[in-house]
């Protein structure tokens, strides 16, 4: 999807090649046979790391602490690329319909985590990244805005499920 929102907002003609794992397109783009791609930090961070690929800079509007010598490529001077923003996340979801109390009693808890100095170090020590606890808060927002944005890439690149 982030290759197919950075088609659209360049105006790019490419052909788009959809790999299961990330490691084959790494491998491909090694080797020649692929151009370009995107990939996590986390995964291809090493490989930028030992000179096998070259980044270009990050997906996200913001910076990545975990990664700060790569720059936003909408921080880059790019006008189409201005409001490019793609980002990943993990989130903790339960079956509609779970009471008010219990929703309310996992958000707090995963605030408390999420607020651990410890164990925001230990993460990042890791290279996960982590948003900032009051994110927790924000999830319905998130995810609401996420399916306007998806949802106007797949209808307007024709995007299908094979």
């Amino acid at each position: 999807m982030c290759m197919e929102l950075f088609k659209k907002e360049l105006g790019l003609d490419l052909v788009h090649v959809p790999y299961k794992a990330a490691t084959q397109a790494e491998t491909d783009v090694i080797g020649g046979q692929v151009t370009l791609m995107f990939d996590a930090v986390t995964t291809g961070g090493e490989l930028v790391k030992s000179g096998r690929l070259k980044s270009f800079g990050i997906s996200s509007r913001a910076p990545d602490p975990l990664s700060p010598a790569q720059k936003p490529l909408a921080s880059q001077g790019i006008a189409e690329l201005r409001n490019f923003d793609v980002t990943a996340f993990t989130g903790v979801l339960v079956p509609a319909g779970t009471p008010a109390a219990i929703v309310n009693t996992l958000k707090n808890a995963f605030i408390d985590i999420l607020s651990d100095p410890q164990f925001r170090v230990e993460i990042a020590q890791r290279g996960i990244p982590l948003s900032e606890p009051s994110a927790a808060l924000q999830m319905d927002k998130l995810l609401a805005d996420d399916k306007i944005k998806w949802g106007a890439l797949v209808r307007s690149a024709n995007i299908t499920l094979d």
